[in-house]
């Protein structure tokens, strides 16, 4: 068996990674917004075949910025 690491994130593996309150993944609006609107606190994504995808790393930036997000909307 052979295991591999992942290493870039895709729009929509982003999306699963923040399910919202009933386990379904964040919506692409909701994903588009928090990526224009703190754009300057998130990695830089690369263009492959005209798909974005970022670092692994970027989960850690956008679970910071998912949270104050949500705290700032309450």
């Amino acid at each position: 068996m052979r295991v591999t690491t992942k290493t870039r994130l895709s729009f929509g593996d982003i999306q699963r990674a923040f399910p919202d309150g009933q386990g379904r993944p964040m919506s692409r609006a909701v994903l588009d917004r928090i990526l224009r609107d703190y754009s300057r606190e998130i990695p830089e994504p690369e263009l492959v075949g005209g798909s974005r995808i970022w670092p692994v790393e970027t989960i850690d930036a956008l679970r910071v910025v998912i949270q104050r997000d949500q705290e700032r909307r309450r």
